[in-house]
């Protein structure tokens, strides 16, 4: 089997799909922002993001210890544990929701008078936690078809929600819902995708047979996944903090005009993550099992992993920071331009911890929950500190600040332990040659913006330019050569 093929043809459908269902959101962002005020736009946002926080604990780590299970059980052909398993996911699932949605339901009143300070909350929490409810059945979707690398329908479905909920959206607020209807309308998205999900799951030829006869539940298979998931759900946990904090800080210590900012630029730099995160989908699953059969081509893998990673995200991220101002202006009205120098922060951060993310999940892929989760509550820690010093006299743009730390902060970590970890080198020549591409990039695109003006044409004049020539210096300081290029095209291309 050429895992090199399996992990490309798997990124490929998460990164599609990723790059469709960011265009479908961030047009979802674009109308928000035209129909709602900043305010309202920033309420939506911050209970959103509170809601999420909460009901996802009921993770705790199970989803991690399913997919690593999972995977496992599928490479030694033990479907009656796979199966039970799944069925144990779900019913812990079900079970923390139902406490979690419960908390929160009571509880809605008081923290829209005193955390949210604005009654309209208490609708839109209500509206979040129905979502939060059938997203519960989407999440346990969405790990069977990771841990059975159905990746095609893993990464279908939040492209779906997007366009469920644009729609839904774009209808609630011409019949005047105000800012229920983005609530509103993620609620009901949610439910589709995840009834949908269900019915297609029962259709993968040979799953079905997972869903024939009685389940007998015993509580080692239960055992089972919460001796790995218990150390991996201190990681994910982790991993809230870096999804939410920066939100709710902003909410408690800033405004709900810096959380609207906020929420514009960080989508964008998000645009980066969708590389690693389509890496990591498929390499958790196919490092599970590369370990699990003892093969060494996990380690050149990593080591691959790593240098084409970075060589794809320069050419995206270098223009991201340097044409923020640019970007905000383009895309949004006047007063979100202040979001442009955290949108340069957040892209910085998001380019040092691309390859932290992929150290992480294949040292959880290896079965090391307790390192995972050691690299993910550094950054995680450091990001929270720093946001509760930054914020207040910094607002929104200390949450970028925050967040480059943080995440070089992981980045060291990850290198630092996997390297203690697996046999392989870390391609630091490699790296550095990719850092003096990347300053050809920008000295090119500056010189490049002065000869065809500042105009839209302009500007992306300058940064296809700036591509051109990165792509150029690649080859001349060989940090990839043409025998290499045509070497992963090989091993990648059907014969």
């Amino acid at each position: 089997m050429s895992y090199t093929k399996v992990v490309v043809k798997g990124t490929f459908w998460f990164l599609l799909f990723s790059i469709l269902s960011a265009g479908v959101f961030y047009l979802w962002r674009l109308m928000l922002t035209r129909e709602l005020s900043t305010s309202d736009v920033g309420l939506f946002f911050a209970v959103f993001s509170f809601v999420n926080v909460i009901t996802n604990m009921r993770e705790l780590g199970a989803s991690s210890a399913v997919v690593q299970l999972v995977a496992k059980y599928r490479t030694q052909g033990r479907w009656t544990l796979l199966r039970e398993t799944l069925v144990w996911l779900l019913l812990w699932y079900a079970f923390l929701a139902a406490i979690f949605i419960a908390v929160v339901f009571i509880a809605a009143k008081p923290l829209s008078a005193y955390y949210f300070k604005d009654i309209d909350a208490v609708h839109l929490i209500y509206w979040l936690l129905l979502m939060a409810g059938f997203a519960t059945i989407y999440s346990f979707l969405t790990v069977a078809f990771q841990g059975l690398r159905e990746i095609r329908w893993y990464a279908m479905m939040p492209f779906a929600v997007g366009i469920a909920v644009l729609g839904m959206t774009g209808l609630l607020l011409r019949r005047g819902w105000g800012v229920d209807a983005p609530a509103a309308g993620y609620a009901f998205a949610v439910i589709v995708v995840a009834c949908l999900a269900a019915w297609q799951l029962t259709r993968i030829e040979g799953v079905q047979k997972l869903f024939v006869g009685p389940v007998k539940l015993k509580r080692q298979t239960l055992n089972s996944i919460f001796k790995f998931g218990l150390p991996a759900s201190i990681g994910t946990a982790a991993t809230w903090v870096f999804a939410s904090v920066d939100p709710l800080v902003l909410t408690a210590q800033g405004s709900l005009t810096a959380v609207a900012l906020y929420s514009v630029a960080q989508p964008i730099a998000m645009l980066l993550r969708y590389v690693p995160k389509a890496i990591t989908v498929v390499m958790f699953p196919v490092s599970v099992e590369l370990h699990t059969l003892k093969d060494r081509r996990l380690n050149e893998g990593v080591r691959q992993v790593q240098k084409y990673l970075m060589l794809l995200l320069l050419p995206i991220g270098i223009p991201i920071v340097t044409l923020a101002p640019q970007i905000i202006a383009f895309l949004f009205p006047p007063e979100y331009g202040a979001a442009a120098q955290t949108l340069q922060f957040l892209t910085i951060a998001q380019i040092l911890g691309a390859v932290a993310l992929v150290n992480t999940y294949v040292l959880l892929g290896m079965g090391k929950p307790r390192i995972f989760a050691g690299i993910l509550v550094t950054g995680a820690v450091l990001n929270l500190l720093l946001d509760l010093i930054l914020v207040p006299s910094w607002g929104v743009v200390g949450v970028g600040i925050a967040n480059v730390v943080a995440q070089a902060g992981m980045l060291i970590v990850s290198l630092w332990k996997l390297q203690t970890t697996v046999d392989y080198r870390t391609p630091w020549r490699a790296w550095m040659k990719m850092g003096i591409a990347g300053v050809i990039l920008v000295l090119t695109m500056d010189t490049a913006k002065t000869m065809f003006g500042p105009g839209v044409l302009g500007v992306g004049a300058a940064t296809l330019i700036g591509i051109v020539a990165y792509g150029g210096s690649i080859f001349l300081l060989r940090a990839l050569t043409i025998d290499e290029l045509r070497g992963l095209i090989a091993r990648v291309m059907p014969r």
